[in-house]
């Protein structure tokens, strides 16, 4: 009887002890603004006028933005990003599409958990999508070029990546933001504060996603208007945040990051545009997705009618 108990006992618990928790998330904090925002991460808010749209692509690599104890498991991590948008008086609606380039790392143990590390690359994942961004942003005081303007935003993801990869949560995720800007004179400013709702909650493994979370940004900048024939030049600091809401301010869940970014407008008619984004920086407090450094280069065509 005793022994029939214990294997009755066994065989319930048996898939318990199998079931072991799935690794990866969508690692990528760099939480781009929309094609035509103006900021790399943050919001110009200068909506207005009649029908316009932007288009841009964007590369962008990070270094080693997910480190467990000294093992690098996510060490490279590479994306080109194709995003649109169309604006109409104070509305835009956007799209991002996310393709891994390189997501890479090492795999090994640390303090007797085993971590896999990703392998995504365009020779063997040439059609791959990381999660599909739907937007819609709104400005809803203050006119364009005004000291100070104030909006909100929404952000859809739609997941189409592999979790295990480290490019998704494979789940329905939302952002939504408070949205400030403003100009005077030279000096322009725009700011974020947001409420990222994030299904997944892993607490099994270190540095890893804990539910909702907060997010926080700010960029100051020069406007330069004289640097040659119809070219202008918006340079400055961009700092961004994240902590989940469940282990606020925690270092496991916690990332702060700083860039400094350059754009280059040149305008080709009074109705079409392009510009030159590049971005670098480091992470300030480089856990939770932050890498130790980043670059992106992006290019962006403009038009209204």
């Amino acid at each position: 009887m005793r022994s029939s108990s214990l294997l009755l006992l066994s065989l319930l618990a048996a898939p318990a002890f199998a079931q072991v928790p799935a690794q990866g998330f969508a690692l990528e904090r760099l939480d781009a603004a929309p094609a035509g925002a103006g900021w790399l991460q943050n919001d110009e808010l200068n909506l207005d006028g009649p029908l316009a749209g932007a288009a841009s692509f964007t590369m962008g690599y990070a270094h080693l933005p997910l480190r467990v104890g000294g093992l690098g498991v996510v060490t490279h991590q590479a994306f080109g990003t194709v995003a649109a948008a169309v604006q109409w008086t104070r509305f835009r609606l956007s799209v991002d599409l996310v393709a891994p380039v390189d997501v890479s790392g090492v795999s090994g143990e640390v303090a007797g958990v085993s971590y896999t590390a990703p392998a995504v690359n365009l020779e063997q994942n040439p059609d791959a999508i990381s999660d599909v961004r739907l937007g819609l942003e709104a400005r809803l005081f203050g006119a364009p070029g005004a000291p100070f303007r104030f909006g909100v935003g929404v952000q859809l993801f739609v997941p189409s990546g592999a979790r295990d990869q480290y490019v998704s949560d494979e789940t329905l995720r939302s952002v939504a933001r408070a949205l400030f800007a403003g100009d005077v004179r030279w000096f322009s400013w725009a700011a974020h504060l947001g409420v990222h709702a994030r299904p997944l909650d892993d607490g099994t493994w270190p540095q890893s996603p804990r539910g909702p979370e907060a997010l926080a940004g700010l960029a100051l900048g020069a406007r330069l208007t004289q640097v040659g024939p119809g070219l202008e030049l918006l340079l400055g600091p961009e700092l961004s945040a994240v902590t989940a809401f469940k282990a606020a301010l925690q270092r496991d869940t916690t990332g702060v990051e700083a860039l400094i970014s350059a754009r280059l407008e040149h305008h080709l008619t009074p109705a079409v545009s392009w510009r030159v984004r590049l971005a670098g920086g480091v992470g300030l407090h480089p856990s939770f997705g932050v890498p130790a450094w980043r670059v992106v280069l992006g290019v962006e065509l403009l038009g209204h009618e």
